[in-house]
């Protein structure tokens, strides 16, 4: 995971918009805190001079309060319970297991940032396929 998220702070050029080229509909982005803007806006001065220890830190701090919020938000907007990891009296409960569905408006992006990092590739029928790069990380060997 780290080294993914290292690859999207290298893989930033400093456009303007970091979205731009992904098939979102507008204002998208800002209904979710983290995303690849604020992703480049910590990385640049947040984590400033930080260890990867305190770094790592802070990620694990803003993945929960965020999942926190938007599933209290789901809880009381649309009177649905989606909370995955759930705060409790004791500390943070990971409910699961769960089952990724398909959601068209994350999966165009999460494919293109996956061929953007060379982790995908495009075959000659127009489907995705893994390449070494993406087997690594995957957890494989290269050649599996």
């Amino acid at each position: 995971a780290i080294a993914i998220l290292l690859a999207l702070v290298a893989r930033d050029r400093g456009a303007v918009d970091p979205h731009v080229g992904f098939a979102l509909e507008p204002g998208f982005v800002q209904r979710y805190p983290i995303n690849l803007a604020t992703l480049r806006h910590h990385a640049q001065t947040t984590w400033h001079g930080s260890t990867a220890g305190q770094v790592l830190t802070w990620l694990v701090e803003w993945v929960l309060d965020t999942h926190v919020r938007v599933a209290l938000y789901k809880l009381r907007s649309e009177r649905r319970d989606t909370f995955r990891i759930r705060p409790e009296h004791d500390g943070f409960h990971v409910i699961g297991p769960w089952r990724p569905a398909y959601s068209q408006p994350r999966l165009d992006p999460a494919l293109q940032i996956l061929r953007d990092l060379g982790a995908t590739t495009r075959t000659p029928a127009g489907g995705t396929a893994l390449t070494a790069l993406g087997r690594t990380l995957r957890g494989g060997t290269p050649d599996a």
